[in-house]
């Protein structure tokens, strides 16, 4: 939103304000969970980050977990690299449970005066 006449803040294209997309967005992965046991359903964030890195062999690649209210849960790698590198890895969805599955994100998008 442009106030007193200023210029729009962030980066521009041809006349139009473009919003970057937020760094984070590049190494997060959803995780939609599979059937799991009771100890899954209580399990706190650095349990899922250490099953997580566990079952892609031990490595810090995944520094964050975070459970959404759908039930599916966001993890955070370290980098972008390391998220390419093992979100498809079937080793990683085996410890969300079996049936676990990656979803792809979802952006809604609003467009007015078009």
């Amino acid at each position: 939103m442009v106030k007193n006449g200023g210029a729009p803040k962030g980066p521009t294209q041809e006349g139009k304000r473009v919003l970057p997309v937020p760094q984070r967005r590049y190494k997060e992965t959803l995780i939609q969970c599979g059937v799991g046991t009771a100890s899954q359903e209580s399990r706190v964030e650095r349990d899922w980050v250490k099953k997580a890195n566990e079952a892609i062999g031990g490595e810090d690649a995944i520094r964050r977990a975070r459970k959404l209210p759908s039930g599916s849960i966001v993890l955070t790698f370290k980098n972008q690299e390391e998220k390419e590198k093992w979100e498809g890895d079937p080793k990683l969805l085996e410890a969300f449970g079996e049936g676990a599955r990656r979803q792809a994100r979802e952006y809604i998008v609003l467009a007015f005066d078009i």
